[in-house]
């Protein structure tokens, strides 16, 4: 178990709960913009627990004391989704991009996840901006 990870960190229970769902989605998010990537997965242990995974580097196992966590978080994701897009947002799984601001300017991230009691899972993809091409008349060259 590697708890020093920065993702595993916000799933200790302790950090759940003294930052809130909210806040740790919001982080979550940020780290899908700073890594450029970030995919989770919440897989059945062979003793029946749930263990989320950080499919990354490093691949990270983050043990989860509470399932439900991570289906709250899911949900929020679906949430935020149906408020920036202005689309409804299927709970249970859905694909969507929102644009969040940063000091570069606004980036885009594609998010996808699936919320189901069989799958809970969360890939979101910071995505390259449209490029703007300026026209430039001949005869200014």
């Amino acid at each position: 178990m590697n708890t020093t990870h920065p993702i595993a960190e916000l799933f200790v229970t302790e950090n759940l709960i003294a930052s809130g769902i909210i806040q740790v989605t919001e982080e979550l998010l940020d780290a899908a913009i700073d890594r450029f990537a970030l995919v989770l997965e919440a897989v059945p242990t062979a003793s029946g627990e749930w263990a989320l995974y950080f499919v990354g580097e490093p691949p990270t196992r983050i043990p989860l004391a509470r399932p439900s966590l991570f289906r709250t978080i899911l949900a929020r994701i679906g949430s935020i989704g149906a408020k920036e897009t202005g689309h409804d947002v299927n709970p249970y799984g859905d694909h969507f991009t929102i644009t969040r601001p940063t000091r570069n300017g606004p980036v885009h991230l594609e998010v996808d996840f699936q919320n189901t009691t069989s799958l809970q899972r969360l890939r979101i993809v910071r995505v390259p901006s449209a490029v703007t091409l300026s026209t430039v008349s001949p005869a200014a060259v």
